[in-house]
């Protein structure tokens, strides 16, 4: 008869193993890593003046496409870094952890003024600007503005008129107090001696 388990001798017995059997033991399927997910320090972008991207799902030595940037028209002033950032270890208080550590400070410089008509410069009196009545806007020409010197003389270059043009310059940086201001722009500009004035998350430095 068939049997699971015969005697030693037994003639049921036809063939002797070369070594012992294999025990067999039921247990789990391997199971996932857990590493910490990185805290996104710099938020999602969708307030501010930063744009961040790839940040949301990146996690302890994962791989990790996290970018921040100014948004346009917004200049870097200091802060974090702009670009690629990587998840690490920091010890100051506001990003304490696992985290992409501090955010760039971004900044939009004020728009400059037009040029105003009435106050294009006419050095000695020697320029008729009857026809420059409108404002002009920085970097642009003057549509319509052509400078004519006064009955009596004559340009140099030997030209009949010239076109007004609005230029764009860098304005030197004002000199002041940094502790004093009070406004964004100013303080963006300002000069205490020899060191620049910084606005970062709303105090004065």
């Amino acid at each position: 008869p068939n049997s699971n388990c015969a005697a030693k001798g037994s003639d049921s017995i036809t063939r002797v193993p070369q070594e012992c059997a294999v025990p067999r033991q039921a247990s789990f399927e391997s199971l996932p890593v857990c590493k910490r997910r990185c805290h996104n320090s710099l938020g999602d972008g969708s307030y501010g003046n930063i744009d961040v991207n790839g940040c949301e799902n990146c996690y302890e030595d994962g791989p990790c496409t996290c970018h921040v940037e100014c948004k346009f028209g917004y200049e870097y002033l200091g802060g974090g870094p702009s670009g690629k950032r990587t998840c690490e270890e920091h010890e100051d208080e506001a990003y304490k952890g696992l985290s992409f550590g501090e955010p760039p400070v971004c900044g939009r410089l004020q728009d400059p003024d037009p040029c105003a008509a009435g106050e294009f410069p006419n050095p000695d009196g020697l320029f008729d600007l009857t026809a420059c009545k409108e404002d002009c806007e920085p970097g642009e020409s003057c549509i319509g503005c052509k400078i004519r010197c006064i009955e009596g003389y004559v340009w140099d270059g030997g030209s009949d008129e010239l076109e007004g043009t609005c230029r764009l310059e860098d304005r030197p940086p004002s000199s002041s107090i940094c502790a004093e201001i009070q406004d964004e722009f100013a303080c963006i500009v300002g000069m205490q001696g020899s060191m620049p004035c910084c606005w970062q998350h709303g105090q004065l430095d």
